[in-house]
């Protein structure tokens, strides 16, 4: 049997493995709908007192309070008790908002309160008028929803691209095809990118802050103060302990008494106890000191203003931000080349210095005769790599993860790191099921295959044979395609990034019965003009065979093998 052969693309996707896309991005997708729907139920919670009724509110008791022995990370929180009228009834309530909140400097409880006893207003549940709360309802936990959209989007444009393919034909390859695949990739890197920039970005901005308040404080007044309390903070995390200074001082402006319990503007805790015990010693209860205090507001303070080397953790953020800015800028420069140019109007991409035309190829060459096995990539191998990834991602993330965890069982977690755990979480899944997918690939059938030449030459005929072990009955369909990619190499700034695409795609046997048997044959001709295998510098192109079979309800055959293609042979006539 005998084929001739024309360059086309083969993109149709197998049942099995549409079905396997279906999963993991309905999967991948779901997981990040669940999390905008908990973002939204922690808005709407958070927001819906801005719909209630606002009434005029008597305080019977309305002030800070501190646990004993700075238990907590944020010690400080604001008790009271009010009464107000409603339709003509009058109620008491000790709410203060949809949720506690705790605060970690005492200066910030107090101007809460203050605003509270200024304004007076309470926000009354109109079909509930027992309920009501003094805090303004809040839409900030809204810019936590963000984060998922991303992950949703590559769920449903995931799941569009399985079932569009599933319904789409073999097709001429043309560039413009491989251009559009990449202008998706990078806009897929774009939207991967941005996820690490925002989020480091939010995060930078607690380091910036401090630094920028002590930039600023040089002006701020020296003023007396006296020493409440003072003690050496631990937390235990999962494997160690961190400690902080916590302190509390008054001190007086303008014949007003103010409370600060901020020590320095950066509020880190760290390893070494010993350190902070030698401040705490040096500020006992009842000492005086000085203090430095903001004269356009007063009820800003701090004892040291100085910068110290915790200050460098302000780059740990800024890693992210340059990470996701440099995968911003990757698909940026990706989609810009896809859309036009030299680089995208090539077919197939030659190395540089190397021309397709016959005339200025290498001396005359012909495939050697005598048959080879061809040696499939490994899959354990590929599942190993995978496995790494996975492990290296998911690791780091759990020790945030288990923080986090451990917080809410404490009856201590921040809604905010919660939702900015979720893309890493998300990305962290992602791995872990394409692991899992390359270890059932590993109980597909497996082929041997054998050509008649060891190397390939265009314009010849060579022949295949394929022997396939395991379960062949699996297999609803069974593919044999030899693939051309071109790999180009180059550096952008300090970093070197590596293109590829595939240049042609050649069918060598198609069947969409299954197979008979596990044996089988057949001879093809290589296209006349096809680019040989050439490794330069920067330049890179190779030739396999893959053996694609569709396999219901479980991951596709989907086996690679290298081949060497040959230059064209030189015609030595006019």
């Amino acid at each position: 049997m005998r084929r001739s052969l024309t360059t086309i693309s083969m993109d149709s996707v197998s049942t099995g493995g549409r079905i396997f896309g279906l999963i993991f991005f309905t999967i991948f997708g779901g997981f990040a709908l669940v999390f905008m729907g908990v973002g939204a139920f922690i808005t709407w919670e958070s927001a819906k007192p801005s719909f209630w009724t606002e009434v005029p509110c008597e305080f019977e008791t309305l002030e800070v309070t501190r646990e004993a022995k700075h238990k907590r990370k944020d010690p400080y929180s604001i008790t009271a008790k009010y009464s107000y009228e409603f339709r003509g009834n009058t109620f008491v309530s000790e709410k203060i908002g949809p949720n506690t909140k705790r605060y970690d400097d005492i200066a910030e409880a107090n101007r809460v309160v203050e605003a509270y006893r200024t304004n007076a207003i309470c926000r009354v549940n109109p079909n509930d008028p027992k309920e009501a709360v003094l805090q303004a309802g809040s839409w900030t936990p809204a810019i936590f929803m963000i984060f998922p959209i991303p992950f949703l989007a590559i769920g449903v444009f995931g799941i569009i691209g399985v079932l569009k393919k599933g319904r789409g034909k073999a097709a001429p390859r043309t560039e413009s095809a491989t251009g559009k695949n990449s202008k998706s990739g990078g806009c897929a890197l774009i939207g991967f990118g941005s996820i690490f920039f925002l989020a480091g970005l939010g995060f930078l901005f607690f380091f910036v802050k401090p630094v920028i308040q002590a930039v600023t404080s040089s002006d701020w007044k020296e003023t007396p103060c006296v020493i409440q309390m003072s003690e050496v903070r631990s937390q235990r995390g999962s494997d160690s302990t961190t400690y902080s200074v916590a302190v509390e001082y008054s001190y007086t402006v303008k014949g007003k008494e103010y409370r600060s319990s901020r020590y320095r503007f950066m509020k880190i805790s760290s390893s070494g106890r010993s350190g902070k015990r030698e401040i705490v010693k040096g500020l006992p209860a009842g000492k005086e000191t000085v203090c430095y205090v903001d004269p356009d507001d007063p009820t800003e303070a701090v004892l040291n203003r100085k910068l110290g080397w915790d200050t460098l953790f302000a780059g740990i953020p800024l890693i992210f931000v340059v990470i996701g800015g440099g995968i911003i800028y990757t698909g940026i420069r990706g989609g810009i080349k896809s859309t036009g140019g030299p680089a995208s109007a090539r077919t197939p991409a030659a190395p540089r210095g190397i021309s397709f035309h016959r005339e200025t190829q290498a001396a005359p060459m012909s495939a050697a005769s005598g048959s080879v096995e061809l040696k499939s990539q490994s899959r354990i191998g590929k599942a190993i790599v995978i496995f790494c990834i996975a492990a290296f991602w998911n690791g780091i993330t759990s020790i945030f993860v288990v923080q986090v965890v451990k917080a809410w069982q404490r009856d201590r977690g921040s809604w905010f790191e919660t939702l900015f755990m979720v893309p890493f979480v998300l990305i962290g899944l992602g791995l872990f099921i394409a692991f899992i997918y390359n270890i059932l690939t590993i109980f597909n059938p497996r082929a041997k295959l054998t050509l008649t030449r060891s190397q390939l030459a265009p314009g010849e005929t060579v022949g295949i044979k394929w022997v396939i072990s395991g379960s062949v009955n699996r297999l609803q369909s069974l593919e044999i395609v030899l693939e051309g990619i071109e790999e180009a190499t180059y550096r952008r700034g300090t970093r070197t990034h590596t293109d590829s695409h595939t240049f042609a795609s050649i069918p060598v046997y198609t069947s969409n019965t299954t197979p008979r048997t596990g044996e089988g044959n057949v001879s093809f001709q290589v296209p006349d003009g096809a680019m040989h295998t050439f490794t330069g510098c920067s330049n890179r192109i190779h030739w396999q065979i893959q053996v694609k079979g569709d396999i219901p309800f479980w991951p596709d055959l989907g086996d690679t093998y290298d081949v060497e293609m040959l230059p064209q042979a030189v015609s030595l006539h006019s």
